[in-house]
């Protein structure tokens, strides 16, 4: 199996776990270089999807939320208010939180009325 077509010409001839963990290398490099660069964060989360289609292996959907909501974490310590990066924590967290344990996270994030 080969790294999807569209990456850049690098990825070419490289085995699945081989683009992965350069990928993997590259966003945290990325990431730890440029943490106020929400769109990294962003792309980092995403890639996590990229990584459960290409596994051969039966991924877990609950593990791989996981992995996501983490990286949203750690990025939301460099963007205290992002709506946009709480909002993807958030809509990740329904994957594998129960119900009340979600809503409490949801309440959490919301700005108090005033």
């Amino acid at each position: 199996k080969q790294p999807p077509e569209g990456e850049e010409d690098a990825a070419r001839g490289e085995s699945v776990e081989e683009y992965v963990t350069r990928r993997t290398k590259e966003f945290n490099v990325e990431t730890r270089e440029r943490p106020f660069d929400i769109n990294a964060w962003l792309q980092f989360a995403a890639f996590q999807d990229v990584i459960l289609k290409l596994s051969t292996k039966r991924a877990d959907e609950k593990q791989l939320a996981e992995k996501k909501i983490a990286i949203y974490e750690r990025a939301l310590s460099y963007h205290k208010g992002s709506e946009t990066l709480l909002l993807a924590m958030l809509e990740e967290s329904k994957r594998v939180e129960d119900p009340e344990a979600l809503e409490r996270e949801w309440r959490r994030g919301l700005p108090p009325h005033r």
